[in-house]
């Protein structure tokens, strides 16, 4: 008979092979967090280090199980505070260092404003938050390169679904320093960008992307990036930890 091993790695085939023919990847975090949801948390544990794992080998199937995996947030709503704590504690005990890296959240590495040169695009602060809403669902491109550096994460979330917008131009709003938490996580949330190489590399390697954010995608680089993030003193010391990690495996 197979042991409890040999059944957590293949319940979590049919999940990943349940995960990868869904297309939008909220449903995918959705379904993703229900199926846990019926584990106990030591098995829910089990099944995410696995996911890491199989990730880490570029498995097929497994990085995009591992990209839903990394939206904490939806993943807590559906699951409930309480039961992720549980999860946190038993990766803890169970000495499950990829689990409990990814479900780490500690501050991102900030440098102070002054050390960051100064951006264009100010002079759009003269209008009002609705009209930059608006502009932002346009088609004036010099407007819109504009507005790529705008504070408002609703602003942010139009330019990203917007025709006119290029990848060269998510890279600037990826790249930005200072920029907010929520900004960044607009960008990871965007299916068609944040699929992207090139945006989950500029994530990893903003200092003011949230922590748990750059844990997850610092999966997903290659070997040379990898190398550059884990020297990388700007960086969160986890996030430099788990390249690390991840070029000695």
């Amino acid at each position: 008979m197979p042991d409890k091993r040999e059944k957590v790695s293949a319940w979590t085939k049919r999940l990943v092979s349940d995960l990868i023919v869904i297309e939008r990847k909220r449903i995918r975090v959705v379904i993703l967090a229900e199926k846990l949801r019926r584990l106990e948390p030591c098995t829910i544990v089990q099944v995410i280090d696995e996911i890491c794992r199989k990730a880490e080998e570029r498995a097929p199937g497994y990085q995009e199980a591992l990209f839903a995996l990394i939206d904490i947030p939806a993943i807590t709503g559906i699951l409930g505070y309480p039961k992720m704590s549980e999860i946190y504690l038993s990766s803890k005990e169970m000495g499950c260092e990829r689990v409990t890296r990814l479900l780490s959240n500690p501050p991102s590495r900030k440098k102070r404003y002054s050390e960051y040169d100064f951006v264009e695009g100010q002079e759009q602060e003269q209008k009002t938050l609705g009209e930059k809403r608006s502009i932002a669902k346009g088609f004036k491109k010099d407007t819109l390169d504009r507005l790529i550096y705008d504070p408002d994460p609703h602003v942010i979330r139009n330019l990203l679904n917007n025709p006119r917008i290029t990848e060269r131009d998510v890279l600037k709003a990826a790249s930005k320093r200072p920029v907010s938490e929520e900004i960044l996580t607009e960008i990871f949330n965007n299916k068609k960008w944040a699929e992207r190489y090139s945006i989950k590399r500029a994530l990893v390697m903003n200092p003011y992307t949230p922590t748990r954010l750059a844990l997850g995608l610092v999966n997903f680089m290659l070997v040379q990036d990898l190398k550059e993030i884990s020297k990388d003193g700007t960086l969160h010391k986890m996030v430099r930890g788990a390249a690390e990690d991840l070029l000695k495996k």
